[in-house]
């Protein structure tokens, strides 16, 4: 596939937006998992809805006018769904009603709302991250042949240490907004 240099640093980009919304959402729940604050309530559904939103530039609908950086515009791809398969362990189909879910969350609250959504709960983003790490070990080629530090970086190890800030820090902003 053709990579303009620009391509795959707005990749990277929003790769870490994923993570980084994540393991925020995690983090604050982890930190106050009953919470009813609508502060920590809104934050929570804010990072998630845009990592959500982000993913699906990557993973969501693919056109090429709109979605230059879905990894079908990106990838060879037959190898990339493969891969992508193969790494997650999931059959096509699973993966299928997996896209699905995230992509319909996604047109029905993420983005837009929907009156009636068929799901008013967040979807499960392991799998999700998964998909990001993996879409990330295939921009490494590209990185080194630009001779990017980032050629160096593992996307997993990247998450793990947010998420352990990010842990740190929801516990601090909570205990200092619960007194």
């Amino acid at each position: 596939m053709k990579f303009e240099n620009a391509d795959v640093k707005f990749a990277i980009n929003i790769l870490s937006a994923i993570v980084w919304g994540v393991a925020a959402k995690r983090a604050i729940e982890a930190a106050n998992p009953l919470s009813h604050e609508n502060f920590w309530r809104v934050i929570n559904s804010e990072m998630y809805d845009a990592a959500i939103s982000k993913w699906c530039i990557l993973f969501g609908s693919h056109s090429e006018n709109f979605q230059q950086l879905h990894w079908k515009n990106m990838f060879e791809n037959d190898s990339f769904r493969e891969g992508l398969l193969s790494r997650l362990g999931v059959s096509k189909s699973v993966w299928f009603q997996y896209w699905n879910d995230i992509k319909t969350y996604r047109d029905e609250l993420a983005a837009h709302q929907s009156l009636n959504p068929s799901s008013e709960s967040y979807p499960d983003m392991s799998m999700a991250l998964e998909a990001a790490y993996y879409y990330f070990e295939c921009l490494k080629p590209r990185l080194r042949e630009m001779n990017s530090p980032q050629q160096n970086l593992c996307l997993k190890t990247e998450y793990e240490r947010t998420k352990a800030h990010f842990d740190s820090v929801a516990k601090r902003a909570i205990y200092a907004t619960n007194n």
